[in-house]
């Protein structure tokens, strides 16, 4: 299993991680990969897009996604914290 929480700060990110994925997680029909990304603003919103459209191109599925509302470091002052997308995938096939 591959977990990836909170990676996504810069526009090569996206790419550069889910190279990381395709290159280390197992090829089996069991492996899966857990990634999650708070989304703090509209750059980040756009990060978690591409990141999505390129983890799908490249054989992995979906198998479950949410959003949850979290704490989180840089949140505001009034305590309101932010929204994270989640997702856990697997090979589409293997």
């Amino acid at each position: 299993m591959i977990i990836a929480a909170d990676s996504l700060y810069d526009d090569e990110h996206p790419e550069l991680v889910t190279r990381m994925i395709r290159q280390y997680l197992n090829p089996s029909s069991t492996a899966r990969v857990l990634v999650a990304v708070p989304l703090r603003d509209k750059h980040t919103v756009q990060l978690a897009a591409i990141f999505k459209n390129l983890l799908q191109d490249c054989d992995l599925k979906i198998l479950h996604e949410g959003w949850e509302d979290c704490r989180d470091d840089w949140e505001s002052v009034d305590g309101e914290g932010v929204e994270c997308w989640w997702a856990l995938l697997s090979w589409n096939e293997v």
